[in-house]
C-alpha cells in the first residue's frame, strides 16, 4: 500500500535529523487524512519541540480540529467553522487585490 510507504519513509525521516521541515507536517496531515487522528495527536505530542518551528497556524488549527473529532466531534466542527470562515475572509481579500 502506497499510503504504508509513505507512513514509514516519512516516519524515518523524522526520526534521523536533519530532515526536510516539510516531513513532519506531511506525517501528521497524512495520518489525519487516512483516519489515524489518534497516532497524529501522539506524533505531535511527541514532537512538541517542532510544532511552532515547522507548523502555520492554520495547519496546526486544522491538524487541531481534525485530531478532536473522534473525542469531541462538537468541538472539532466549531473548529472547522472558525477556519473555514477565516479563509474565506482571506481568500476575499486576495479576489479584492
Amino acid at each position: 500500500n502506497s499510503a504504508d510507504t509513505s507512513f514509514k519513509k516519512l516516519s524515518f525521516l523524522l526520526a534521523n535529523p536533519p530532515f526536510p521541515p516539510v516531513t513532519f507536517r506531511n506525517l501528521l496531515l497524512l495520518y489525519c487524512q487516512h483516519g489515524f487522528n489518534d497516532v497524529a495527536a501522539d506524533i505531535l505530542a511527541e514532537n512538541s519541540h517542532l510544532t511552532f518551528d515547522l507548523l502555520s497556524q492554520d495547519v496546526y488549527d486544522f491538524l487541531d480540529a481534525s485530531i478532536m473529532i473522534t473525542a469531541s466531534p462538537e468541538e472539532a466542527l466549531r473548529k472547522f467553522e472558525s477556519l473555514s470562515k477565516t479563509f474565506v475572509v482571506k481568500i476575499r481579500s486576495l479576489k479584492k487585490e
